[in-house]
């Protein structure tokens, strides 16, 4: 499986990513722009709950991940800390970064 500048934490994205309200339309989480992201506890957990972070011990395939590290989008963070979480699981997974590339290279 390949993954490139994947978000793999909503409840992170939606703090750090200049597109914040991604995750809360997304997954049906009221949101006005213009407004303070509402991640309270409850939003996160629901948030979390839908990540891929949240099942990475199910993972049995391969991974490839592959991060644009000027990438301001997804921050680079997302892909890093999946990369870690598998390959502290002993899973089959690599990395490539391409810096000063962004989102859509």
């Amino acid at each position: 499986s390949t993954m490139q500048n994947p978000v793999t934490s909503l409840g992170e994205f939606a703090s750090s990513s200049d597109i914040p309200d991604f995750p809360l339309v997304e997954m049906g989480i009221p949101y006005a722009p213009g407004t303070c992201v509402p991640v309270t506890p409850d939003v996160y957990k629901t948030l979390y709950e839908a990540s891929p972070i949240a099942h990475v011990d199910s993972v049995r395939t391969p991974v490839l991940v592959i991060i644009g590290e000027g990438d301001r989008r997804v921050p680079p963070t997302q892909g890093r800390n999946y990369f870690h979480a598998l390959k502290g699981r002993g899973r089959e997974v690599e990395m490539l970064t391409f810096p000063g590339e962004e989102h859509a290279f």
